[in-house]
C-alpha cells in the first residue's frame, strides 16, 4: 500500500492509502482474451478469403468474357469449376486434416490458395 496526497482549495491535505490489485490471474485472463481475439481475426481473415476472391471472380465476369473473346457461358463454367474443386478439397482435407490436426492442413490449404491466385 502507498499513500496518496490530495490538496483542496484551502491548501489542505489529506493522505489516504491506496491499495494496488495486481493479481497474475487477470493478467494471464487478459493474456489469453487478447491471444483469442487475434486467433478469432486471424481465422476470420481466412475463412473470408474464399469468399472474397469468389465475389471478386464474379464481378469480372462480363469483362474477362470481353477480354478473352469467350461467351460467358464459358466463364461460367470456370466458376462451376471452381466449386466442384472446392467440394472435392473438402471431402479430401477434411479426414487428412482429422489424421494430421487442423493447423497443418489451415498452413497447406492457405498456401496452395497463394500460389494459385
Amino acid at each position: 500500500m502507498r499513500n496518496v496526497s490530495v490538496s483542496y482549495l484551502f491548501k489542505e491535505t489529506i493522505s489516504f492509502p491506496i491499495a494496488r490489485f495486481k493479481s497474475p490471474r487477470i493478467e494471464e485472463t487478459m493474456t489469453m482474451q487478447t491471444k483469442n481475439a487475434a486467433l478469432a481475426i486471424a481465422l476470420g481473415a481466412i475463412c473470408a478469403l474464399g469468399p472474397f476472391a469468389t465475389d471478386m471472380y464474379v464481378a469480372a465476369m462480363p469483362r474477362m468474357a470481353v477480354d478473352l473473346a469467350t461467351t460467358d457461358a464459358s466463364i461460367q463454367l470456370s466458376m462451376m469449376t471452381y466449386f466442384a474443386g472446392f467440394t472435392l478439397g473438402q471431402l479430401f482435407y477434411g479426414p487428412v486434416s482429422d489424421r494430421t490436426g487442423r493447423k497443418p492442413m489451415i498452413y497447406l490449404a492457405l498456401v496452395i490458395f497463394v500460389a494459385l491466385v
